[in-house]
């Protein structure tokens, strides 16, 4: 089976400053807070514990797909997506998910994203050091499940290890809609013969 393949730009990555090492931080209102920079997670400080934190959920924004469409699809066809951005600083590890989203045909996305089924994948991407901006790419080959079935798809990428909040094109891409539309499940006959004969 051959691939199909998008690939997402997540533009630059930002300032190297925006990264943290691993240590404690207070917040303008005295809160203090741990950070783990090998696992991209934060802790608030309460006496001796470290209560770990939750990233926001993001409001999505859409775009419409400017690349060719993948026209029509089917499930259990897989599609081989790659984001890139750049990136300049030290080392470091950040956890990325791809992920295929479906929605009504004929519309356009709105609100929260729906991801199909199965159709993502989170990955540790380690990258740098870079003293100039670099490309970085991380890719995954995601298949199309039943729950497409008769809709459109689209298409994005983010870090899962942000927490102070997502910003497109830095740490996100956008929902990017219009790739291609799955054709509605059909029953398949095969084998059809007559299998006996016989006096009534």
């Amino acid at each position: 089976m051959a691939f199909k393949e998008l690939v997402l730009p997540l533009e630059a990555l930002g300032p190297p400053a925006q990264f943290l090492a691993t240590g404690y931080y207070t917040d303008p209102t005295g809160q203090r807070y741990y950070y783990d920079a090998t696992t991209g997670q934060w802790y608030r400080c309460s006496g001796f514990l470290l209560i770990p934190l939750q990233v926001a959920a993001l409001a999505w924004s859409y775009k419409p797909w400017t690349g060719a469409s993948l026209g029509n699809l089917n499930i259990g066809d897989s599609i081989r997506v790659t984001a890139s951005f750049k990136y300049q600083g030290p080392a470091m590890t950040r956890n990325i998910r791809l992920s295929i989203f479906h929605y009504a045909k004929g519309t356009t996305p709105t609100g929260d994203m729906n991801e199909a089924g199965g159709a993502n994948n989170t990955q540790q991407l380690t990258f740098g050091p870079y003293t100039t901006p670099t490309v970085v790419t991380a890719q995954a080959v995601l298949t199309i499940g039943s729950d497409c079935a008769g809709d459109d798809l689209g298409v994005y990428a983010k870090f899962t290890d942000v927490l102070t909040g997502f910003i497109y094109e830095q740490n996100c891409t956008y929902g990017f809609y219009g790739i291609g539309t799955v054709v509605p499940a059909a029953g398949v006959f095969s084998e059809f013969t007559i299998s006996k004969v016989e006096k009534a």
